[in-house]
């Protein structure tokens, strides 16, 4: 899989060190946007009313529901049925808001951001800064992605979920709903996040947050087919002289001959470098 970089992130990545952007730069609108239109709610039906009062009953002390039995409980919510349907309503809306009114959690966390191909050029023109940047793969097998602990913290990695109805509260099973939900039309990134405290992360410069990353975690670079010549020469020669990333593969995007798509084109070390 594949995240994205600036030129100027590059001395950052030559020594090792990847950009966790902060849940606030996803210029997420459904993610920190307070303004919600809320659903129009329907009436509760008998069936549905009943089920709710039943429940209530359930949930009564042994000594209660030894004096009042249930159908008497239930004849009695009947007559009342209008303040109970408001309170049932009230409880639900609790249990039901968005996931995304928790601006102070999400705020807590960053994220690694990769993707499933290096071919679509949407994907570089939204993400590859108009084709200007450049593409890390990743051997998202390495621990760096599948350990549950990085920095002395948790980690998360998982796919990004696809689905156009809100996501539920946080949990202890699903701590970043959120996060791992866009709406369905964004399915074609096949996107994935590694998502991590921001207190964890070693360097911080300026609200930005950086982990160190091991050297067999990145498999290849890819720069985008406007980027700057000077970006490749700079590469290649990382490439000659640094041991730890002589291991590298390194293309160019170019347009198809013959498509309208692109095509990744190997990069290799002349005797100009």
């Amino acid at each position: 899989m594949y995240s994205f970089l600036l030129e100027k992130d590059l001395p950052l990545f030559k020594s090792r060190w990847i950009y966790f952007p902060d849940t606030s730069d996803l210029q997420d609108p459904y993610l920190f946007h307070e303004h919600v239109v809320e659903a129009k709610q329907e009436p509760m039906s008998q069936q549905q009313f009943e089920a709710a009062v039943r429940a209530m009953y359930m949930a009564l002390d042994d000594h209660m529901k030894a004096i009042v039995s249930e159908e008497y409980y239930l004849q009695q919510a009947q007559k009342n049925r209008g303040n109970i349907e408001k309170q049932l309503r009230q409880q639900q809306a609790k249990q039901q808001t968005p996931a995304a009114k928790h601006n102070e959690y999400y705020r807590q966390a960053c994220m690694l951001r990769v993707f499933g191909s290096i071919y679509w050029d949407a994907l570089w023109q939204y993400q590859g800064y108009a084709h200007k940047g450049i593409a890390i793969q990743w051997d998202v097998q390495h621990a760096f992605f599948q350990s549950a602990k990085a920095e002395g913290g948790p980690q998360l990695f998982a796919n990004v979920e696809y689905e156009d109805a809100r996501p539920e509260f946080p949990s202890k099973e699903n701590p970043f709903p959120a996060l791992l939900r866009r709406p369905e039309h964004w399915a074609w990134q096949q996107e994935a996040r590694l998502i991590r405290p921001k207190r964890t992360a070693p360097k911080k410069d300026h609200h930005k947050h950086y982990y160190k990353v091991p050297k067999d975690a990145v498999m290849a670079v890819y720069l985008g087919l406007q980027a700057a010549k000077s970006v490749e020469e700079s590469m290649l020669k990382l490439l000659q002289y640094d041991l730890q990333f002589r291991h590298l593969k390194l293309f160019r995007m170019q347009p198809s001959d013959r498509y309208l798509r692109l095509v990744a084109v190997p990069l290799s070390i002349s005797s100009d470098y």
